[in-house]
């Protein structure tokens, strides 16, 4: 368990760090759409010395950042949203709902506010803005409560689950199979191109072989070229491309180390990649930042440079940000060009910073 005067300890010997940049030329204004800020920075600062509870996500909603976490009180958990508009963690909201392993992640689309994980029988959740509370949006089907992966396609709701075939979507306000699913895990659904793409520990999609990646044309399920060796846990879209993130050293027959992105047709490698020595996942969170690509998670080398948990893809080379971060990233989030980071693995304290 850590403790904030080891953290403040870690922190001040973060600061006094110069940022280790590739040795590549610096990005030009070009490399960043117009009027973003790129994200840098020296030095972790602890956002909210009063708030040490084990945070599962992060994300930007009504011009402050939302948290979803696990606040602990005789040993027993709850799941709490908690709000941060630039000075403090406020608006506390409980759903009003059972037990479980609670809120895992947050989702913004189409103004709406989501939630999944998993409480009593319900594994996604929309936030009621008017009454300031989470609403219960679907019952999960078959046994397994949780929700593991969760977007819109076409306008329609998609959710992941333990269950067989493991894809469903809403139609019409019923949650059917997208075709006969995978035959594994989904962890991740994105839209992209106009298709469904569906990842994570599977073989096989709609009867096809799909190495651990497939989309979903709105009829038929198809491979991703010869997707990659290994599980994929992450997906999202960056600069017209589907990045993805996982534990792999292959993508379209080609190395790629752990992250990889498809334009449509071909693999390609970012880089060297991202490479760990830690048996955990080495990516926990991808967000997009003008033209920047932004990753968190347990390792210890971006590209060529040595940096711990942190680091961001300029579009042609990794960058090391803060001189890494002082222990895994489970989450991230941009917030007023700022970068925020949210512990992976402790409990409490954890640790909530900001990137200056």
């Amino acid at each position: 368990m850590k403790y904030f005067t080891l953290l403040a300890a870690a922190l001040l010997l973060f600061s006094s760090c110069d940022r280790d940049d590739d040795a590549g030329p610096a990005p030009s204004s070009s490399s960043t759409n117009a009027g973003v800020t790129p994200i840098s920075g020296t030095a972790w600062v602890i956002v909210d010395p009063n708030f040490d509870e084990q945070v599962k996500d992060l994300a930007v909603y009504d011009n402050s950042i939302w948290l979803a976490y696990s606040k602990y009180d005789s040993g027993l958990g709850f799941s709490y949203t908690g709000v941060y508009n630039g000075t403090t963690i406020a608006n506390l909201f409980q759903p009003n709902i059972g037990t479980g392993t609670g809120i895992d992640e947050l989702y913004v689309y189409n103004d709406g506010f989501y939630a999944r994980g998993a409480l009593d029988f319900y594994g996604v959740f929309e936030y009621n803005s008017a009454d300031e509370r989470w609403d219960t949006k679907y019952q999960t089907p078959g046994a397994t409560v949780n929700v593991y992966g969760f977007t819109q396609y076409q306008g329609n709701n998609v959710i992941t689950t333990g269950n067989l075939p493991f894809i469903f979507m809403d139609n019409n306000g019923t949650l059917t199979p997208v075709g006969n699913g995978t035959n594994g895990f989904v962890s991740d659904v994105i839209e992209y191109n106009g298709e469904l793409i569906a990842a994570g520990n599977f073989s096989f999609a709609g009867g096809v072989a799909a190495n651990y990646i497939a989309r979903w044309d709105g009829s038929n399920w198809q491979p991703l070229g010869e997707g990659t060796n290994d599980r994929i846990n992450h997906l999202i879209e960056y600069n017209g491309k589907l990045i993805a993130a996982g534990r792999f050293t292959v993508a379209g027959g080609q190395p790629a180390g752990n992250i990889a992105s498809w334009n449509g047709t071909n693999w390609e490698a970012l880089g060297n990649g991202i490479q760990t020595q830690s048996p955990n996942t080495p990516i926990n969170d991808m967000i997009v930042h003008g033209n920047e690509l932004i990753v968190g998670g347990d390792f210890n080398v971006a590209g060529t440079n040595t940096t711990d948990h942190v680091a961001k893809w300029n579009g042609r080379f990794w960058v090391p940000l803060g001189g890494g971060a002082p222990d895994a990233v489970g989450a991230l989030a941009v917030y007023n060009d700022q970068l925020y980071i949210v512990d992976a693995y402790s409990f409490s304290p954890n640790f909530f910073l900001r990137l200056e």
